[in-house]
């Protein structure tokens, strides 16, 4: 944790490293708030079908499996897009990158 804002570490700094590749730092704010809102309403969509139609003896292994997967899906999102972005263009590396995570 960093003692100075209560963060992970390893959030700072994915922001400042992401900074780098945007020159308008107000379309950096977008994006990431795009992206952490869908995240924050899928989540929870999926833990609660989850405790729906899961036993409830197994709910914590159940939503344990549904977060390794999405931090699984959000590291292959990168190796994934690469190459159609560099082919096809962004907007394609953003359609592949939703279809993975």
């Amino acid at each position: 944790m960093n003692e100075r804002t209560d963060q992970p570490q390893g959030m700072s700094s994915t922001a400042v490293v992401s900074l780098a590749g945007f020159e308008n730092v107000a379309v950096f704010v977008d994006i990431f708030a795009l992206i952490e809102a869908v995240q924050s309403a899928v989540f929870p969509v999926g833990s609660m079908l989850i405790a729906e139609h899961v036993q409830p003896s197994r709910n914590v292994l159940a939503n344990s499996i549904y977060a390794t997967a999405v931090d699984v899906g959000q590291g292959m999102a990168p190796l994934a897009t690469q190459g159609v972005i560099v082919q096809y263009g962004i907007e394609y590396g953003f359609v592949v990158s939703a279809a993975v995570c």
